[in-house]
């Protein structure tokens, strides 16, 4: 029988936005937005809420979720990815659970509808792998680097650039909401992307990845037209 735990990831430093998860975003903390999407989820067995802040375990007993214990020191700074915090996460785990979900608590438009739909077509089409993605705003062949003599290089290489707009291959990029992989596939590739990850693709709002002050902003005005 298949098995999904919820991870949410959500550490105190922050260097945008001092103490982002618990600011007030529509009169709740940040990370409440994707507590409350969780919970609605009748796909997830489980939560499991990895953080170093103590604000933070105490919201989530709000909830009746409990952090058993504060995520490491090594993995609360800059230098850890989020990957490496889920393989910790996950070999504390039971080996109960099939599959694992992520969920970044800078997803507040991310609803329990997204989390449900993409989960379902996860276990119907039976992927291994799953991410969320949004439109890209501009598409990768205007993208550029620099060689080292400082002239451009084209990320997309310059003999595969399409003579007309029109001609440009569809592109997406990741926006962070969600991310679904076997865990067994996981504990083996240690990531989330891999040759056979599957998109979910979400509009721009549901996309909204709050960071900054500015994001904070704009989910405050996107939160008043929605009423």
């Amino acid at each position: 029988m298949k098995k999904l735990v919820a991870i949410i990831l959500a550490r105190k430093g922050s260097k945008g936005v001092p103490n982002k998860n618990v600011k007030l975003l529509n009169g709740k903390p940040l990370i409440s937005w994707t507590i409350e999407s969780a919970i609605k989820s009748k796909s997830i067995s489980k939560i499991v809420i990895s953080t170093d802040d103590p604000k933070i375990a105490e919201i989530c007993k709000l909830y009746q979720l409990e952090v058993d214990s504060l995520r490491p020191a090594n993995l609360s700074n800059d230098k850890a990815s989020s990957d490496s915090v889920v393989l910790y996460e996950l070999k504390k785990l039971s080996q109960e659970f099939s599959d694992v979900i992520l969920l970044q608590p800078t997803s507040p438009f991310r609803t329990h509808v997204d989390i449900e739909k993409s989960v379902n077509e996860y276990f119907l089409k039976k992927y291994k792998s799953m991410v969320s993605v949004k439109d890209t705003s501009k598409n990768v062949f205007w993208c550029f680097t620099l060689n080292e003599n400082g002239s451009l290089k084209s990320i997309g290489g310059l003999e595969n650039m399409p003579k007309r707009r029109q001609d440009f291959p569809k592109t997406y990029e990741l926006n962070g909401a969600i991310k679904i992989s076997n865990i067994n596939m996981f504990l083996k590739k240690e990531t989330f992307l891999t040759d056979f990850t599957m998109p979910y693709i979400m509009d721009e709002i549901s996309s909204l990845d709050v960071d900054n002050l500015d994001d904070f902003e704009t989910a405050e005005n996107f939160f008043k037209i929605k009423g």
